[in-house]
């Protein structure tokens, strides 16, 4: 076995989808931002978890909707 340090910025790789839309919106990427290290992977995760390209593209959107308003839970980041 060998160990490896973990060099992303997250402590998970970013899904792309979610790079590229928080990349669009400025005001949804600063409150990202803010969050503490492990707000900002348990949302990482939020979006690893779905399957379908359609999801992984629709729930950072949604996310950068929820953002803005407040909305801080993982559940209602994503609905």
């Amino acid at each position: 076995m060998q160990l490896f340090e973990d060099t992303s910025k997250y402590g998970v790789d970013m899904p792309k989808e979610l790079e590229a839309v928080l990349m669009s919106d400025y005001d949804a990427y600063r409150i990202f931002e803010s969050f503490t290290a492990r707000k900002k992977r348990s949302i990482i995760y939020g979006v690893i978890r779905f399957k379908s390209n359609q999801n992984k593209i629709d729930k950072p959107l949604l996310l950068c909707e929820n953002l803005p308003r407040g909305n801080t839970q993982n559940r209602e980041l994503f609905q």
